[in-house]
């Protein structure tokens, strides 16, 4: 029942942080290119012969996606550290 509510945890932590991540990534790859990245509309970002805008685009938009997954992170974390702290305990 533990590792359950661990794995689960651990599932709701990633689900909650990987539109943030998605989005932060997309920034990481359009600045190291000497891209433009914002909300408004694609921008041309030729990576390696193919212009990569549009997808670095789509990937930033994900941060709106954040704030529907936030309550997942919301309810992973305390979980994970609940079940953290009560491992740590009983092992005393």
């Amino acid at each position: 029942m533990r590792l359950a509510l661990r794995i689960l945890a651990w599932i709701l932590i990633l689900l909650g942080l990987a539109p943030v991540m998605l989005a932060a990534a997309a920034a990481a790859i359009a600045t190291q290119n000497g891209c433009t990245l914002h909300e408004g509309f694609p921008v041309a970002c030729i990576i390696g012969g193919q212009d990569w805008g549009p997808t670095l685009h789509a990937m930033g938009l994900l941060v709106w996606v954040g704030i529907v997954t936030s309550p997942l992170l919301l309810v992973g974390l305390p979980v994970h550290l609940g079940l953290w702290v009560a491992g740590r305990g009983a092992r005393r």
